[in-house]
């Protein structure tokens, strides 16, 4: 069996689609130390205000950026007295991360398209040998009739010669 390849523009539109939606997707999640994931914002929650300055000070260090002004999402909150930080990643790791989303996608598409195709073969060998079933049912129906007519004749000959 050959190795099935994103290979129509269909496909490529459709492979496309997949990734734009991934990344939208990527681009609002969160990613929390005690809920694996990816996202491209880091979401850091603690109750020691000075361990959250830290821990902020720390991640700015390493490139990650306040929430943009027009973001929703605010990058300090103190919520039920805990101070809640979001940051977003350095685009370096954003663009790390997003190369594996787009394999992991691609990978499961072509993982449909290859269940798809098996299921297409299943469905035409079926289909071929329902005809094949079909073409010697009728083969052998035509040769009972054949049979029967020849046997009906040597019979009704001995029977006409036996008279």
């Amino acid at each position: 069996m050959s190795k099935i390849k994103v290979s129509t523009p269909n496909q490529s539109v459709e492979l496309q689609a997949r990734k734009d939606n991934a990344k939208a997707f990527y681009v609002v999640a969160f990613e929390e130390a005690h809920r694996p994931g990816r996202g491209a914002v880091v979401k850091l929650m603690h109750l020691d205000t000075a361990f959250a300055a830290e821990e902020y000070h720390r991640y700015r260090c390493e490139g990650f950026q306040l929430m943009p002004e027009q973001s929703p999402i605010p990058s300090f909150e103190v919520k039920y007295g805990s101070t809640v930080i979001h940051l977003m990643k350095p685009l370096s790791v954003q663009d790390a991360d997003l190369a594996i989303i787009y394999a992991e996608v691609e990978q499961a598409y072509v993982a449909e398209l290859a269940a798809q195709r098996s299921a297409e073969v299943d469905r035409q060998v079926e289909f071929q040998l329902q005809a094949e079933r079909r073409k010697a049912l009728a083969a052998q129906q035509a040769k009972e009739v054949a049979d029967r007519q020849r046997i009906r004749d040597e019979v009704s000959a001995s029977i006409a010669g036996g008279k």
